[in-house]
């Protein structure tokens, strides 16, 4: 299958190596700033990671699938999401402006998130071009400049970096990952104007208003938790939640890598070809995720001990809790592939919708019982839900 080509196996290298460099960060960061420290840090860079997933429209995905099925279309694409990176950036200053006028870093956070959220949009539409044209090599040397991130973080441990010299380090990966991948895209596009393309918007945004609003409820599910545990429990609790959750994003990196992967495959595919490609996938991607997370779940309070110290065993029954999650989360992100390439049909909203609704009810009372555990516990119960409807979709379809 083209899904496992050699660049596809490339893409994975990278991932286990954007992996470790995730963990390592994680351990530099607890260590240096502590529990209250990291949760401080996690908080503003999940805001502008909420900032930047609320403006981006849904356009990525909408991006890979026009780009995909008419390559001519890459100039004027790259252009809109260029404007699109920078109404984004304006958005998260005026967010600032709203939400953190009263907070002593102030002027920082407002300068901070508008260069980090313009250049994450930048750098994640561009990563999705480089994919709609198959320049999969050219995506990896992108993800790659996450360690720059690393070099920076080793820097600010040897040196007793404060969390504003861990925000600014972690601005390095979006700024050079965008301005290498422009540099990569320019030889491949026909540009004829250097305007603002409403008519082209305007047909994405008919096949992304769908994928917008279930990535919406996607990203507020997976990322509410971090605002609900600030408000509901304090930094500390956020600082341990903070790793277990650093870790499932490191591990669900797999799958999700798969997943981007699949989707310009499946649209040269005929419908059933489509299903019979995603099963063979899901059912490879499901095994491999019940392996590693049985792995984890043995390994993880060694490797915590051994790496964080004593104080932070609060993480240790969170990523016990996490472990379903990560199988979830998986499986969830191939079995929804199928569907997008069919064209996004209107029920996934409305799946969406409902596990929002369970999530927000049930992290509210789990949160407050039972703490970063209670978060997990709560992305369980709505992960059965969207993926067992959307299992039932896939097979039916």
């Amino acid at each position: 299958m083209k899904v496992f080509s050699k660049s596809s196996l490339f893409t994975l290298c990278t991932k286990v190596l954007i992996m470790a460099a995730g963990v390592i960060t994680s351990i530099i960061t607890a260590k240096t700033l502590g529990p209250k420290g990291r949760g401080e840090l996690v908080f503003v860079l999940s805001f502008g990671l909420t900032v930047a997933n609320f403006s981006n429209m849904g356009l990525p995905s909408s991006n890979i699938y026009m780009v995909g099925r008419n390559p001519k279309l890459l100039g004027p694409v790259a252009i809109n999401s260029f404007y699109l990176s920078v109404i984004g950036g304006i958005i998260a200053l005026l967010c600032t402006l709203i939400f953190d006028h009263q907070d002593s870093n102030f002027i920082f956070h407002i300068l901070f998130l508008f260069i980090y959220v313009l250049f994450l949009m930048l750098q994640i539409f561009v990563c999705n071009l480089l994919v709609s044209i198959n320049e999969i090599r050219k995506y990896n040397f992108i993800e790659l400049t996450n360690v720059c991130v690393l070099i920076l973080y080793i820097y600010g441990f040897y040196t007793d970096g404060s969390v504003n010299y861990f925000l600014v380090a972690s601005l390095s990966a979006p700024v050079v990952g965008s301005l290498m991948g422009i540099l990569f895209l320019i030889p491949k596009m026909e540009l004829h104007s250097m305007a603002f393309n409403f008519k082209l918007f305007t047909e994405g945004f008919r096949y992304a208003i769908r994928v917008y609003a279930t990535a919406i409820l996607y990203f507020a599910i997976i990322r509410g938790n971090v605002f609900m545990i600030s408000f509901l429990k304090n930094n500390a609790e956020l600082g341990y939640y903070s790793i277990a959750m650093q870790i499932v994003d490191a591990v669900t990196m797999f799958s999700a890598t798969i997943a981007l992967l699949l989707f310009p495959y499946l649209l040269t595919q005929n419908q059933s070809d489509s299903k019979r490609s995603t099963i063979k996938v899901l059912i490879l991607v499901a095994v491999i995720l019940i392996s590693g997370a049985c792995i984890l779940g043995f390994t993880i309070k060694p490797m915590v001990l051994l790496v964080f110290g004593i104080k932070y065993l609060p993480v240790i029954p969170i990523v016990y809790a996490s472990l379903p999650v990560i199988i979830l989360l998986g499986v969830n992100s191939i079995a929804s592939q199928h569907i997008a390439a069919a064209g996004y049909p209107a029920y996934m909203v409305w799946i969406w919708g409902v596990g929002f609704l369970i999530w927000l009810i049930s992290s509210f009372f789990l949160i407050r019982l039972f703490g970063g555990v209670g978060a997990y516990l709560s992305l369980g119960l709505t992960f059965v839900f969207i993926f067992s409807n959307i299992l039932i979709k896939l097979v039916r379809s």
